[in-house]
């Protein structure tokens, strides 16, 4: 897995090549996987322009086969960090389905919330939106 936005500080960060490919192979699968994003470049917003959120991609054999796109929010109410998911997707193919590959983005963007609230001093939480029907899903990580 690797973070294809750079690190989750403050500042811009510049791309190497590998990334700039995984990113395009991720918004790539999104566009197909999530069609309904592509209205007023809102996907392509969400990946490459906007610089508060941050992108992972989960690559096998030089193949990016998932990633998530999340943002992270510090609480002004409260000593919280929140990691609100924006984009998950992962391949829908024989070879790839079932393997729990959805799983490891999720637990990895949850070891990465827990890591980056330890290290200031904050709770962490999670936030993910399953459907536009349902609630958004909301799970304190310890």
């Amino acid at each position: 897995m690797s973070s294809t936005s750079g690190a989750l500080g403050s500042g811009t960060v510049e791309r190497s090549q590998m990334q700039v490919e995984e990113l395009r192979q991720f918004k790539s699968l999104c566009d197909r996987l999530l069609p309904g994003l592509r209205t007023q470049s809102h996907l392509y917003k969400l990946i490459h322009v906007c610089h508060r959120t941050h992108t992972i991609t989960l690559s096998e054999f030089g193949e990016v086969i998932g990633g998530a796109t999340f943002r992270l929010i510090q609480a002004s109410a409260s000593p919280c960090l929140i990691l609100e998911v924006l984009l998950l997707a992962v391949e829908q193919r024989a070879g790839v389905c079932g393997r729990g590959y959805g799983t490891r983005i999720v637990n990895y963007l949850k070891r990465l919330a827990l890591t980056v609230a330890q290290r200031r001093g904050l709770a962490a939480g999670l936030i993910a939106q399953v459907t536009a029907a349902c609630p958004p899903v909301r799970a304190c990580i310890s």
